[in-house]
């Protein structure tokens, strides 16, 4: 299980006092730094996501601890990223060369936006996904705000576009992330409700599909407070199925 938070250590401490002390979390970066700094403690796995190509990329792959992962560009499939589907694919094979040349054993990945999955949107049918062989693992990022059917706050098994990406990501044989994770928003009444029931619903059939891991949307500094996970309920389900507990 996991929590998230801006690339500061703070923020996961934060974090984890809240929820709970998780071992796998996500650090952000426009551009990587030259080294590697660590959010989770010693055992743990960091997810680190960067946007720009290949800038640091050696350096900072060469100082990686040897059980984090990395990944270029989450969520590309977006209008605003400016990407097509072969673009993407192109420059993604090339991060992943780039890294692997620096560290062979790197373990570099690709992380999928569910609001992207929804049959119409761009990542629709797997398009953006890298070919097979040149992506270590996959993640999908999903939420559910309880504003409509569509977003209802409702278990994996019955959110469509994480059963999509689900039938084509096993295919790849490489390990598989929920690299976000959200249910229920404070701006729509009761539609945090469900939510205890679902996480470990969630966890149930995650961890019998074989997951890597899962990561709990806790982002820090006032940003899209509205996945908190604030109710006790839902705290008490989260702690429930977390590793840490």
């Amino acid at each position: 299980m996991g929590s998230t938070g801006p690339e500061l250590a703070s923020s996961f401490r934060n974090a984890s006092a809240a929820k709970g002390p998780w071992d796998i979390t996500r650090a952000f970066y426009g551009t990587l730094p030259t080294s590697e700094q660590p959010i989770t403690p010693k055992g743990g796995v960091d997810v680190v996501s960067y946007k720009t190509p290949q800038k640091n990329l050696a350096a900072y792959v060469a100082t990686m601890r040897k059980q984090d992962l990395i990944t270029w560009h989450h969520e590309p499939e977006g209008p605003k990223d400016g990407f097509t589907p072969a673009g993407y694919r192109n420059a993604f094979v090339k991060e992943y060369a780039a890294a692997h040349q620096a560290r062979a054993s790197v373990k570099f990945g690709m992380i999928s936006g569910g609001f992207q999955w929804r049959e119409g949107n761009p990542g629709y049918g797997g398009g953006f996904l890298p070919p097979k062989g040149s992506v270590d693992w996959l993640g999908f990022d999903s939420y559910r705000t309880g504003a409509g059917a569509r977003n209802a706050v409702v278990p994996l098994t019955q959110v469509a576009e994480f059963q999509s990406w689900y039938a084509i990501a096993k295919t790849y044989g490489v390990p598989l992330y929920v690299t976000e994770y959200g249910r229920g928003s404070t701006t729509v009444p009761g539609s945090g409700d469900q939510r205890p029931s679902v996480i470990r619903a969630d966890h149930d059939y995650l961890t019998a599909n074989n997951f890597a891991g899962w990561i709990f949307w806790y982002p820090e500094n006032g940003i899209d407070k509205q996945w908190y996970f604030t109710d006790s309920s839902s705290l008490a389900a989260l702690r429930s199925v977390s590793t840490g507990s």
